[in-house]
């Protein structure tokens, strides 16, 4: 993920510095002792406590997390027939009969969100697809694939009898922290992950303050939600009914 122009990300140390200070472990120096950055649990401690916000931010539909990509060539069904199922996951693509090594879902992928698709090598506009979160109908291919559903960690489809370009929009996971300098690539996240990884780190040593920690973080947590939600009501939302266009003529 690029971030261009912007300082309103704080780094892994600034993080660091206020977890100290939260489990009084910074009354000498800053850098601190037990909880120095280079003790061999520090960064793991951060980075399950990262991906923790990242877990409850997804679930609230925060767009921090939020990401796109178009997958290309998408090529078709091997059979012809209502039976068969054609998949993507994150080694390839399946065609029904035969693995190929692309298209491949991406790597920071947590769940697809929503799905477009278009004919390979045209301008054509990206039409989208329809969610079947209770199984895939078993209907003849077209030149269109039309439905999608994630199980088994993997993209499954009926497949189509042409090839195609999807565009993908998923919940992702952010980049591992990896030192002092790495960037905590979710806005006013300093008080929630300094908070829940004091309370990590309490909770390991049987600190009775670890509950407390935990939920002065999630309370942080809460708040960066709150922020999604406002910004959401100020916006309309209207999708495109399905019988709108290429539905009617049978697609």
């Amino acid at each position: 993920m690029s971030v261009v122009g912007s300082t309103s990300y704080a780094t892994a140390e600034a993080v660091l510095n206020l977890t100290r200070s939260i489990i009084n472990d910074a009354a000498v120096d800053l850098s601190g002792d037990i909880f120095s950055d280079d003790q061999p649990y520090t960064f793991p401690l951060l980075n399950s406590s990262y991906q923790a916000i990242q877990d409850e931010l997804a679930v609230n539909g925060v767009r921090t997390l939020e990401r796109e990509t178009i997958l290309l060539n998408i090529t078709p069904a091997a059979v012809i027939d209502p039976g068969t199922q054609v998949f993507i996951y994150d080694q390839g693509y399946n065609d029904g009969a035969t693995n190929h090594t692309s298209p491949v879902l991406p790597p920071d992928m947590i769940v697809p969100l929503r799905l477009w698709e278009r004919w390979s090598g045209t301008t054509n506009r990206f039409v989208e697809m329809q969610a079947c979160n209770d199984g895939l109908p078993s209907e003849p291919q077209t030149s269109y694939l039309r439905y999608w559903e994630f199980r088994d960690d993997g993209l499954y489809m009926i497949g189509a009898t042409q090839a195609i370009d999807m565009r993908l929009r998923y919940a992702a996971y952010l980049p591992q922290l990896t030192d002092a300098s790495s960037t905590v690539l979710i806005r006013r996240a300093t008080n929630a992950l300094a908070y829940l990884t004091a309370a990590q780190f309490s909770a390991a040593r049987g600190s009775p303050l670890a509950d407390t920690f935990r939920q002065q973080g999630m309370e942080f947590v809460e708040q960066i939600v709150e922020y999604t939600i406002r910004e959401k009501q100020r916006q309309n939302h209207r999708r495109v009914p399905y019988s709108r266009g290429r539905w009617r003529s049978g697609r």
